[in-house]
């Protein structure tokens, strides 16, 4: 069981050192000079390595006809939140993304506000991101303008540390039903790669507030990468480790194998019997 993503990391004393602006990494000092956007991985999970069974056995072996069942429980397992998200996210992931391409602005109050137009497919929109430094590092707010549909509709907002290694986003559903959608919470190691990202359900009232997907990359020289999921409606948990570079992992789901052990694949996604 992989341990829970310190969400809470303390940056209030490198907040402190740099307003002072003392040594802290290569921080300057806030107010200073634009703060630093979180990376894309804050809000985007990496789907790809369990896209469909025919497409990873091309990537893994071309002489590969089949999937294992071990390998194709532990991509059901995902496969509802990869549809669900990639539709759902694709206009306010679409803005973040282009932001980095962008040049600020310091506004009078002393925040800074990204403004550009950018498209989702053929559309056009309008995005307006607005950046300020806070005791705990800087907040965030992402307005959105398609026109003929929506105006400055406050999409998402979140905080990230000073130095943008972690962090956490709040997202809003749709302006046609603005109702409080997923939490992200994340975190980075810029030098090693290393980190995690989280999408927890907060739909008020819905059966799956709570259920969450949690994927992340750790140093392993056997599995570096691992999802978890919990399904808040039946409490059912499913653990799954996987090596990014030979494709071989295993699943743990006691609801579907009606036992608390691993069950493996090898790198053409064939069963086998774990060492």
């Amino acid at each position: 069981m992989h341990s829970s993503v310190n969400f809470q990391r303390s940056t209030t004393a490198c907040v402190a050192l740099a307003v002072l602006a003392t040594a802290c990494g290569s921080v300057t000092d806030p107010g200073e000079e634009a703060p630093t956007l979180p990376p894309d991985v804050s809000m985007v999970i990496d789907f790809s390595s369990f896209a469909s069974g025919e497409s990873a056995l091309s990537n893994v072996s071309p002489s590969s006809t089949q999937v294992g069942i071990n390998w194709t429980r532990a991509a059901a397992s995902i496969v509802v939140w990869n549809i669900a998200l990639s539709v759902t996210l694709v206009t306010p992931v679409a803005a973040f993304i282009a932001a980095a391409n962008q040049t600020p602005e310091r506004q009078e109050d002393g925040s800074w506000m990204w403004a550009y137009d950018f498209s989702v497919g053929a559309v056009s929109h309008t995005a307006r991101l607005e950046g300020r430094f806070v005791p705990q590092g800087v907040q965030w707010q992402m307005f959105l303008t398609k026109d003929g549909e929506y105006s400055n509709f406050l999409w998402y907002s979140g905080t990230s540390g000073l130095l943008a290694t972690e962090g956490q986003w709040n997202i809003n559903l749709h302006p046609s039903n603005p109702t409080p959608f997923l939490q992200i919470d994340w975190t980075r190691d810029f030098t090693t790669n290393i980190g995690e990202i989280r999408y927890t359900n907060v739909v008020p009232a819905a059966a799956e507030n709570g259920g969450y997907i949690n994927y992340g990359l750790v140093v392993s020289s056997t599995f570096d990468a691992f999802y978890e999921v919990s399904n808040a409606e039946n409490g059912n948990m499913t653990s799954i480790e996987w090596s990014r570079s030979s494709q071989n992992g295993r699943v743990r789901a006691e609801h579907l194998y009606q036992d608390t052990n691993w069950h493996c694949w090898n790198g053409t996604l064939d069963d086998v019997v774990c060492p």
